[in-house]
């Protein structure tokens, strides 16, 4: 019998590091040393709970559940050519059922002995010939029958400093539903930690229009599991999907229509942010560690970005060469929880025809009833925000 172990890794202790203060740091690097190789349970789960696979997991998990759950742990013992092993699964504790993502080997007495299984070939091997054939792999894929497909790829936040690009590498069409793979990449306060494949299955009505995504072996819909964001942006691709699939090319005018600079003047409650979701165009904006959800050009230098997430933010940037040159928060919508009240802080921007932006800063119990506690105006010069 599995005993079921759930932990939520904001609350993970690392065992292997000794907690006396008076400790040397040799005496550190001792223990440490020695508690990998006297590895029992504990440590074996400790080992596991730090691999960035399974951070990565473990913070998309915390976004997707408003911090109220983390990777969950189910942990056994077997043996493997004779030599014993804590099979460790690592996963997600939903209310619907226990979804496995990795199935762990770490071997008893010697944690630094850390195997995986791959589903595809049924192997368990070391972890370091894993990643290496996950590598490879994805050199090879390439979205060569996809190349026509202007929007195959979207980036979605998976919590703060996290995000996924989704990368459509095949397509294939069954009646109502579009099967489609994801070459998926994690990463974490930008740093690549994951890739791995996601397949889906988008399903539509008689006229088209988006019914529910399922992913592969699940009968659930995959939107009510998702952020705000994060469902625009599957919606977005489905819609665009559909089209191209239909007519096997996306209309030339509607990419020319869609990249089109926006009309200014630009009011932050007038904009429909579901109508520019962040594309592979832009993966190389981040902002304290984080993708926006949505970019909208306002030229080939200025861009509006929007973040989804506990606090809404949108920042406008200007860039060159694909590269960040000068960013200026101008929208917020943050809720602040004091002992004696709580209430919601705002910034509201306008963009006017000569690019000139003014903010006004606001707090109150709701959006109708805040008062403007002060007005700042902004020019662009030389690629950088300067205040009036």
């Amino acid at each position: 019998m599995y005993q079921f172990l759930k932990f939520l890794f904001v609350i993970v202790f690392y065992g292997f590091i000794s907690c006396n203060e008076k400790s040397t740091e040799k005496e550190v690097v001792k223990n440490s040393a020695k508690s990998i190789l006297n590895c029992d349970l504990h440590e074996a789960q400790n080992e596991i709970l730090k691999l960035p696979e399974v951070m990565s997991k473990n913070k998309m998990i915390d976004s997707l559940t408003t911090h109220k759950q983390g990777i969950s742990l189910m942990s056994d013992s077997t043996t493997i050519d004779g030599t014993v092993f804590y099979e460790i699964n690592a996963g997600y504790n939903s209310d619907i059922r226990y979804e496995t993502y990795y199935n762990f080997y770490v071997e008893k007495g010697n944690c630094s002995n850390i195997k995986i299984a791959e589903p595809i070939e049924g192997d368990i091997i070391p972890i370091s010939e894993w990643r290496m054939r996950n590598r490879d792999k994805n050199k090879k894929k390439q979205p060569a029958n996809l190349e026509n497909f202007p929007y195959r790829s979207f980036v979605i936040s998976c919590g703060s400093g996290c995000a996924m690009t989704y990368s459509a590498i095949d397509i294939k069409r069954n009646s109502g539903n579009i099967s489609v793979i994801f070459s998926v990449d994690n990463y974490i306060d930008e740093v690549l930690t994951d890739t791995f494949e996601d397949e889906f299955i988008f399903t539509y009505d008689d006229s088209n229009s988006l019914k529910k995504i399922t992913q592969k072996g699940d009968k659930e819909d995959f939107l009510k599991t998702q952020s705000a964001s994060s469902q625009k942006s599957f919606e977005k691709f489905a819609t665009d999907l559909i089209q191209f699939i239909e007519n096997k090319t996306i209309d030339t005018n509607a990419v020319a229509t869609r990249n089109n600079p926006i009309l200014l003047p630009l009011t932050g409650s007038t904009i429909e942010i579901s109508d520019h979701p962040m594309t592979e165009k832009f993966e190389f904006i981040k902002i304290e560690g984080d993708i926006p959800s949505s970019v909208i050009e306002i030229n080939k230098n200025l861009l509006l970005t929007w973040f989804d997430g506990d606090t809404e933010r949108w920042y406008l940037v200007t860039i060159e060469n694909k590269k960040v040159i000068d960013q200026l928060l101008v929208g917020k919508s943050e809720t602040v929880e004091t002992e004696k009240e709580t209430f919601d802080n705002y910034i509201e921007f306008t963009i006017d025809k000569n690019l000139i932006v003014e903010l006004k800063y606001s707090y109150g119990k709701g959006f109708d009833s805040r008062k403007i506690q002060k007005t700042e105006k902004y020019k662009i010069k030389s690629n950088h925000f300067v205040r009036l």
